[in-house]
């Protein structure tokens, strides 16, 4: 379940990469502990757009820092902290 990959992933220091905003729903409304989310909310979901969106974010300088929430779109990506208690 969300929860038990989201405890395990933050136990072992883990991004989770997903497409389901479920995750992020969890980490922000319910305040489940997370090391961090790549979200990716993209229109095409075929896993050749997937790759090439992921290739292309890869490339960039943003760094992957803990206790964030990554949305990568189509023609952007935002970076948002997860709010501490």
């Amino acid at each position: 379940d969300d929860k038990f990959l989201l405890t395990t992933a933050f136990l072992e220091k883990r991004f989770i990469l997903t497409h389901d905003g479920d995750f992020g729903t969890l980490v922000i409304n319910e305040g489940i502990s997370c090391f961090g989310v790549i979200y990716l909310r993209l229109k095409d979901l075929k896993s050749k757009n997937v790759l090439e969106v992921l290739d292309k974010f890869l490339e960039m300088e943003e760094r992957l820092a803990e206790e964030s929430i990554i949305i990568v779109q189509d023609k952007q990506v935002r970076i948002r902290k997860i709010p501490k208690e």
